[in-house]
């Protein structure tokens, strides 16, 4: 049982899951593979950052523990040890109350039961906005 389903471990969905982690829900992160972190820990982690200063939540969270220039699997070890808590499934869990998905919108890694507007990069960047404020009035 769960109250956030997040589909794919890309770097957006542990963000996702962790935020909803946070913020009190329990929480399931879909992944079907063996990876974690998506494109973050699979080579292209070169960030151009800019102003550190504008860095908050997950993210300055990431970046106090890794090098701006992460090489793959120390993103992915920073991004596993940030899961503490969160159930990681294979299959996607039918009992959520909030499904989320934080795929790279192609359309073959995602399941059929999702809407255009989930099937969006957006949806999960709103989720990320809206979760501690709907958590705290569901949990």
């Amino acid at each position: 049982m769960c109250d956030v389903a997040v589909f794919r471990a890309t770097g957006a969905g542990v963000a996702a899951a962790w935020a909803a982690h946070k913020a009190g829900a329990r929480v399931a992160l879909v992944e079907p593979t063996d990876r974690i972190g998506g494109m973050v820990s699979g080579g292209l982690s070169w960030t151009d950052v800019g102003d550190e200063r504008v860095l908050r939540g997950f993210a300055r969270r990431f970046y106090d523990v890794a090098t701006y220039f992460p090489e793959p699997h120390v993103a992915e070890e920073i991004l596993t040890s940030m899961l503490d808590g969160i159930d990681v499934v294979r299959e996607l869990p039918d009992d959520a109350a909030v499904y989320v998905d934080a795929s790279y919108g192609s359309s073959h890694a995602q399941p059929e039961w999702m809407s255009p507007v989930m099937k969006s990069a957006s949806f999960t960047w709103w989720f990320l906005m809206c979760a501690k404020t709907f958590l705290r009035s569901a949990v």
